[in-house]
């Protein structure tokens, strides 16, 4: 018998030291949920609650900074784990990012995301020698020259075509409401595979091949609010591919378990599949580059026709001999980084443009007189521009339209395609007076307090002394209307006072982080902006972007359909311009 009480001590001794080592790792004196601290699932029931109910997780995270009553707080998702801090504080936000890199770096939940995808693209990288180096070797695919003279003449073909696409469906719909998330992507994604490989992907035009051939198209005539629904074609293979891949990795965000997740996601016969299409697809693309310019004499090169040529050259100049590795272009090594880095320009430069571009249409249509003060606005930058007389690439991209700028600005601040930046100490630290130890996780929102709702109290004495020197670059945004959709907010007058008073676009004029910022900022920021200034300028001197019934716009959004924050409906109802 005292054997059998001494067995039941030691299980419950056992089952106790389990249930505690389970509880959740609270950082002393941080803000928290208190009944989460002491629940083995911690905050993780209430966030799965709210994606069930909105679809969203990050709002969710910023509003228990709102529900704390503090910029700073913890949540706990992962039973035995340290928290996932939150932060929700512009100037702190912009402190970390930008001039505190040596207490914080990229946290490698990105690696845990993307690692069995990328494993060599930067992305998945801490701040070591071989990110840096790797970086300075594409830091000329966003100079001013590739931009201005290869990047922009291959993302204006794309939207035209996008432009014909969507005459024909106005054509064919009457008037009435159609889907347009899709297009978008397809054309983002035509544009950013001309900009890279150098080759046309056209996933826009067999999209209009298709409409051609006379496929029949359902309009619900006992309806008339109802959407036209327009038969989609087979897009190219690899497109396919890159799509199957970008949704895995919002699989891995979404789950509760990224890892196991991940592990089991990967012996999955799809994604082997699309994996290995796409690293056939880059290995045979590099390799026909790469022979190319061995075969080319130097002094017939031409000017680099794509991000991967101006790479490959890159590789095989005087800095990579200086960095000590091989300067002849096809080692192993080099490849792999390559094929990596190159798909992610690919992700990057089509996944976060056409949702941005997506929530900018729908932004647009609701406020028909931000459109109609837009379109005079390019009218005036561009006098003779009309639907036939459509404005080459060069002429968009020299045009000094500031209301355009403000307004795409406003698309990235209202839309929020990305909420934060999750940064990791480096070392023991502190951010707004609280200890924080090495290793915790930070996710420092662009979404919530300070930037769409009413800045949380802090006192000044607990900031950092770099981020009390600095003072924060930007105003706050005025309270009342933060969250509308007001381009005019990022517009100042300036001038001596002899004159006229010039309108300008002041990029500083409140708070917005939509591209991260400092070294690990995103890298395709001016690829991005270009992309959007030359589709919104196209798209609306060709059309005009009606209001779409009730049941068909809003603005509730979904997260963990792919990497970003895209809006849940997006229709389009267009009126052709003269």
């Amino acid at each position: 018998m005292a054997s059998l009480y001494f067995i039941l001590l030691v299980i419950f001794v056992l089952v106790s030291l389990a249930y505690y080592l389970a509880l959740p790792r609270v950082i002393p004196h941080i803000p928290h949920n208190r009944s989460s601290a002491r629940s083995i699932l911690g905050d993780l029931p209430a966030l799965l609650a709210n994606f069930k109910a909105t679809s969203e997780n990050v709002n969710w995270m910023t509003q228990q900074c709102v529900t704390l009553n503090s910029p700073l707080i913890q949540l706990f998702l992962w039973p035995g784990a340290f928290p996932l801090l939150v932060l929700s504080d512009h100037r702190e936000t912009e402190d970390i990012l930008i001039r505190r890199t040596r207490e914080f770096d990229r946290s490698d939940i990105i690696a845990r995301l993307l690692g069995g995808l990328v494993p060599y693209a930067t992305i998945v990288m801490p701040s070591h020698e071989l990110f840096k180096s790797q970086r300075r070797i594409w830091a000329n695919t966003m100079s001013t020259a590739f931009l201005n003279g290869v990047a922009a003449p291959q993302i204006h073909e794309a939207t035209m075509d996008l432009v014909r696409l969507w005459r024909r469906k106005q054509a064919l719909a009457g008037g009435r409401c159609f889907a347009a998330a899709e297009n978008i992507r397809h054309a983002a994604m035509d544009a950013i595979w001309a900009v890279a490989v150098g080759t046309k992907l056209g996933g826009v035009q067999t999209q209009l091949d298709f409409l051609a051939s006379n496929v029949s198209i359902f309009v619900p005539n006992d309806a008339p609010e109802a959407p036209v629904e327009f038969p989609e074609a087979d897009m190219p293979e690899v497109y396919t591919a890159i799509s199957t891949l970008l949704d895995s990795v919002a699989g891995i965000l979404s789950s509760p378990f990224p890892k196991v997740y991940a592990f089991f996601m990967r012996q999955r016969s799809w994604y082997r599949k699309a994996n290995a299409m796409k690293t056939r697809t880059m290995r045979e693309l590099v390799r026909q580059c790469r022979e190319e310019y061995i075969r080319t004499p130097k002094s017939a090169l031409q000017r680099p026709a794509s991000a991967m040529e101006h790479v490959l050259r890159r590789e095989a100049s005087e800095l990579a001999k200086e960095e000590g590795r091989d300067s002849k272009p096809g080692s192993r090594g080099d490849e792999r980084e390559m094929i990596d880095e190159l798909f992610m320009f690919l992700v990057a430069g089509h996944e976060t443009t056409a949702t941005t571009t997506t929530w900018g249409l729908k932004y647009l249509a609701s406020s028909p007189t931000v459109q109609d003060r837009l379109h005079r606005a390019i009218q005036a930058a561009l006098p003779s521009a009309s639907p036939t007389q459509i404005p080459s690439a060069d002429q968009i991209v020299a045009a000094d339209i500031p209301y355009l700028d403000a307004a795409i600005a406003e698309m990235l601040r209202c839309g929020r395609t990305t909420t934060g930046a999750v940064r990791v100490a480096k070392v023991d630290c502190e951010v707004l007076g609280y200890r924080i130890p090495k290793g915790s996780s930070i996710l420092c929102s662009t979404c919530g307090p300070s930037f769409l709702h009413d800045t949380l109290h802090v006192d000044e004495e607990s900031r950092s002394q770099s981020s009390k020197a600095a003072g924060g670059k930007c105003r706050e945004w005025e309270s009342l209307g933060k969250q509308d959709f007001k381009p005019e907010r990022w517009l100042e007058r300036i001038g001596d006072g002899d004159g006229e008073l010039e309108v300008v676009f002041n990029p500083n004029a409140g708070p917005s982080l939509p591209f991260g910022a400092g070294p690990r900022g995103c890298f395709g920021k001016k690829l991005a902006l270009m992309e959007m200034r030359i589709m919104i300028i196209l798209l609306l001197l060709n059309f005009e972007l009606n209001e779409v019934p009730d049941p068909l716009g809003g603005y509730e959004a979904i997260e963990g359909v792919t990497v970003t924050r895209q809006p849940r409906k997006c229709f389009v109802k267009l009126g052709l311009r003269n």
